[in-house]
């Protein structure tokens, strides 16, 4: 019955962490990785950061990436608790979660085009 829109959530929020995984991984070792245009409109943090702000973007590159990860991560751990619980469970409470899974991954992805589009 329902149990296998859980493994399509467990799919995608594996996909997810290993993507977020793989840019913060780059963000880390190499220097030389150009890092994204959106995280570069700051205004008035030269005294904080210097004329480069490289710092600041590096640091908030690091961290939105992580947040992703972690996003991810819990997102993959509540999917396979409720995927491999479902017979146990009451089935409106798994129907609830998968709902809100399918919700936020939409929006998500909404998001998502509506930043590319707007370029950040």
């Amino acid at each position: 019955g329902i149990s296998y829109i859980g493994y399509i959530v467990i799919i995608v929020a594996i996909a997810v962490m290993a993507f977020n995984l793989y840019k913060l991984g780059l963000g880390i070792v190499s220097e030389k990785t150009e890092i994204d245009e959106k995280f570069r409109n700051f205004e008035n943090v030269d005294s904080i950061f210097g004329q480069n702000k490289k710092d600041l973007i590096a640091l908030i590159a690091l961290a939105y990436y992580s947040s992703y990860v972690v996003i991810a991560f819990l997102l993959f751990i509540f999917s396979a608790l409720f995927t491999c619980g479902a017979y146990r469970a009451n089935s409106c409470l798994i129907t609830t979660f998968f709902g809100y899974s399918f919700v936020h991954l939409f929006l998500s992805i909404g998001l998502l085009v509506w930043e590319a589009l707007t370029a950040g």
